[in-house]
């Protein structure tokens, strides 16, 4: 969102304990099954049930995307795409636009230019 100020996906993102979730994640994961694509199901690295899902690179149809998209796409799995879920939770824990709402809320995409802003900062003036 922060390189184009326009959303990849569209959807909305909630906090979650483990880090943004989309609010159609079931649904997706439903179509993905539906169609037999290749989907790898993992514990998350933490003491819970929570499951991290990984598509398989060869699964995806890269021609959906636009070139802009496909280099935000390789940018991404080139810096998080061997890190499991504890580790890009912990990141996500470091991130204004996760620190912003509380569990639960909706975060919007325009605090993604709140990137690299310590968590006092955001909160100035309350």
């Amino acid at each position: 969102f922060e390189i184009y100020e326009k959303p990849l996906t569209g959807s909305t993102y909630r906090a979650a304990p483990m880090g943004p979730l989309s609010d159609e994640l079931d649904s997706i994961l439903g179509e993905m099954r539906a169609k037999e694509l290749s989907i790898e199901q993992k514990p998350s690295g933490y003491d819970n049930d929570l499951n991290v899902y990984r598509l398989r690179q060869k699964e995806i149809d890269f021609s959906l995307f636009s070139q802009p998209e496909k280099e935000i796409l390789d940018s991404v799995f080139r810096r998080y795409g061997s890190l499991n879920g504890a580790e890009l939770a912990k990141i996500t824990e470091t991130e204004a636009p996760f620190n912003a709402v509380n569990l639960g809320e909706a975060i919007p995409y325009e605090l993604a230019f709140y990137r690299g802003k310590e968590k006092a900062e955001l909160f100035v003036g309350e």
